[in-house]
């Protein structure tokens, strides 16, 4: 996931980038779990931000009030191992048994990756991880999106515990489209352990920084539990009317995540005995009209 975000842009169109290649022709079998997945697309996925100052939350405000999300390369996501999950054998060159060597990215290989603009998003909104790593420690919010739209071409993240090789040597010499898909399938693979984040990712060849998506997509907010008040109040006065507000809370004693309306405190200091108000089915409540 994106370790930061550029200056704000303008509105910018974008294109859907689809690819079908089958990954069954490329690896030996067992070389990557979950590779040609069955998994439906979700109907709903989510990203994880910090609002912990005020440059965050700037950037909050321009998702909401531009439709836009940061759309980072490759180099700028928080995995130095990022696109480098299959080794791509493109030798014949001067010199690439020195970059073999010494264990760097192949300079030939890097630009079909730099094509490439990568946007994170994850299948839960209740996972306690992501919230920890990517949601402020809980002082930060997750959007809900529907993927009927803008989000439909997610695809799902795969993930190995060894590292498949593919020798392209002669028979993709010289042939952008192999080397391409060979790029574009270890955009979507990672190391197994990175599986507990559960992403999706829409992958796009895009020149603009941001994905934009339509105001509809955006069907929900969650706010941690730690999220100041003052900061939930600023958030609540951006938000369209019919975007679902939530917050998340740690049950202690229950051991889950539960999700109630975003206005609704719990005293733990003075408990009176009353049972959280939780949304048990979130999904159908951030679906419904």
């Amino acid at each position: 996931m994106a370790k930061a975000q550029n200056k704000h842009g303008k509105w910018y169109s974008h294109i859907f980038i689809r690819r079908s290649v089958s990954v069954r022709h490329i690896y030996k079998d067992g070389d990557v779990q979950q590779i040609n997945s069955n998994e439906q697309l979700p109907k709903l996925l989510y990203k994880y931000l910090s609002v912990a100052d005020i440059e965050h939350l700037t950037r909050l405000h321009d998702i909401i009030e531009n439709h836009h999300i940061y759309f980072p390369k490759y180099d700028n996501l928080n995995d130095p191992l990022e696109g480098a999950a299959i080794d791509i054998h493109n030798g014949g060159y001067a010199g690439y048994s020195m970059y073999v060597a010494s264990d760097v990215e192949d300079p030939f290989i890097a630009p079909y990756k730099e094509s490439y603009r990568i946007l994170s998003l994850a299948k839960s909104p209740i996972n306690p991880q992501l919230w920890a790593h990517y949601g402020g420690n809980y002082t930060g919010i997750c959007l809900c999106f529907s993927t009927e739209g803008c989000f439909s071409s997610a695809q799902k993240m795969n993930y190995f515990d060894q590292k498949p090789i593919r020798d392209v040597g002669e028979e993709a010499d010289d042939d952008d489209k192999k080397i391409d898909a060979l790029v574009h399938e270890g955009l979507l693979m990672k190391q197994s352990g990175w599986s507990y984040e559960e992403e999706w990712r829409v992958l796009q060849k895009e020149s603009s920084e941001f994905f934009c998506f339509d105001p509809k997509d955006l069907v929900g907010v969650i706010v941690g539990h730690k999220m100041p008040r003052e900061i939930q109040t600023i958030i609540k006065g951006w938000l369209p009317p019919k975007v679902k507000r939530m917050k998340i809370w740690p049950g202690v004693r229950s051991f889950k995540m539960k999700l109630t309306d975003i206005d609704y405190e719990k005293d733990e200091r003075g408990c009176d005995g009353s049972e959280v108000p939780e949304i048990a089915n979130f999904e159908e409540y951030l679906l419904s009209k």
